[in-house]
């Protein structure tokens, strides 16, 4: 059965599922589950300057780059400037979802109870499948199709409202409207035992991930060790050869440095 899924987290997913005719004349009936009311805030608890210094090359009052020496070497200037760092908040996201027996969602109630067990529990929110692409050959831009995430990977659904429930004669439930919270954790622990046993929705991110592992954000990748899938350990394993190889070259690369600077000094050159 088709499926245009609007976003999903966890083992929960928001979208139009297509009625399908199936092969013996029979028609499975399609859903409606939308997300509505989407908003998502991002809130400054502190902010700290701090200094870094920045290396340019320095030009003159026309534009042109000063140089120095018989070889004309560029001139490069260093000078501190002052940026911010923001300490944020915990992100929180909220959004309403109806469910109706008349669009396609028959238990209702099954469905309030299948949410009320996804409490505490941790995912990435994916929201849209859109970003913006350039075509190599015109130039042109155009969107595409593509998972994106709003930044907000360790979301645990925090609390779940209901309410609009409508009934019908007999006292079956036909209409019900769930306010989802969602909110950013950082209880790693929490993510790890989520991770242990992954939802659909989750392996497809995982595999996203396994095919780009750039996209995987820092603080995911301490939880990714414990998750049973073969390729995710893989690329762990070859994420912690990468970082033990690029330490070992930053180490050489200042050994190298402060040789360089001590046989300067030696020669009696200025530094």
């Amino acid at each position: 059965m088709a499926e245009n899924v609007m976003a999903y987290w966890y083992n929960l997913s928001w979208g139009v599922r297509q009625r399908t005719l199936n092969m013996d004349g029979t028609v499975t009936k399609g859903r409606v589950e939308r997300m509505k009311d989407l908003a998502w805030n991002y809130e400054l608890e502190s902010a700290s300057v701090k200094t870094k210094a920045v290396a340019s090359v320095a030009r003159d009052i026309y534009g042109n780059v000063i140089t120095t020496g018989k070889k004309g070497k560029e001139k490069v200037k260093t000078q501190k400037e002052k940026y911010i760092v923001p300490k944020l908040k915990s992100a929180q996201v909220t959004f309403k979802t109806e469910y109706q027996v008349a669009t396609g969602t028959l238990d209702i109630l099954g469905k309030i109870e299948e949410i009320r067990g996804m409490l505490g529990y941790v995912g990435p929110l994916v929201v849209g499948c859109e970003f913006f692409a350039t075509d190599p050959q015109t130039g042109e831009v155009y969107m595409a199709n593509y998972p994106r995430v709003l930044t907000i990977y360790q979301m645990q659904l925090k609390k779940i409202q209901i309410g609009s429930t409508e009934m019908d004669e007999i006292g079956r439930l036909t209409k019900a409207t769930v306010t989802f919270t969602l909110a950013e954790t950082q209880d790693n622990a929490v993510i790890k035992a989520s991770l242990q046993n992954p939802s659909e929705s989750m392996k497809k991110l995982l595999q996203l991930w396994v095919e780009d592992p750039s996209k995987v954000p820092e603080s995911y990748w301490s939880a990714l060790k414990v998750c049973p899938d073969p390729h995710v350990k893989a690329m762990v394993k070859q994420k912690q050869k990468d970082d033990k190889e690029a330490k070992k070259k930053a180490k050489k690369k200042l050994k190298d440095e402060v040789a360089d600077l001590q046989k300067r000094i030696r020669a009696g050159e200025k530094v």
